[in-house]
């Protein structure tokens, strides 16, 4: 016995096309994690201290012990951590950078400078004499004390390294 078969309707093919290029698109998108910088050579300057940090306005504050790792080509690493657990890891290499927040299970990444609305990213080069950008502000009061601020979100970080 014959079964009629329909002809798909129009929309269906108009669905795949768009399931299938949704799928590249995000596939595309996606960056495999970065991995941290091989901050072993010599060229490599590893500065350790203590930070305050607070990740919004409406958050507590979070003190921590911070390590910064910088190369003179700019790639950088910066860790902060309550020992025993690590909070906040931020590193660039090359043109690319990634942030892991490893007690939320999260993880930023991109190309370029990085998100302004992540401060991590920013210490860095503030450190360095790079200006920042409003809302950005970053002060110095002294030779191994520093804060930076997003007025806008409320976080900031607070802190001092060793030379």
């Amino acid at each position: 016995m014959d079964k009629e078969r329909r002809p798909p309707s129009r929309g269906s093919g108009r669905r795949h096309w768009a399931l299938a290029l949704l799928t590249a698109g995000l596939l595309g998108c996606a960056s495999p994690p970065l991995g941290p910088p091989d901050v072993g050579g010599p060229e490599w300057q590893v500065r350790q201290g203590q930070a305050v940090w607070r990740p919004r306005r409406d958050a507590p504050e979070l003190a921590g012990d911070v390590i910064l790792s910088m190369h003179p080509g700019g790639d950088f690493l910066v860790e902060f951590s309550k020992s025993p657990l690590p909070l906040v890891r931020a590193h660039r290499v090359g043109a690319r950078w990634e942030v892991m927040f490893p007690t939320e299970g999260r993880r930023l990444g991109g190309h370029g400078a990085g998100s302004d609305r992540v401060l991590w990213l920013r210490l860095p080069d503030a450190l360095a004499g790079e200006p920042v950008v409003p809302p950005v502000s970053f002060a110095s009061p002294g030779p191994e004390h520093w804060r930076i601020e997003n007025r806008r979100t409320g976080e900031h970080l607070e802190g001092f390294l060793s030379p």
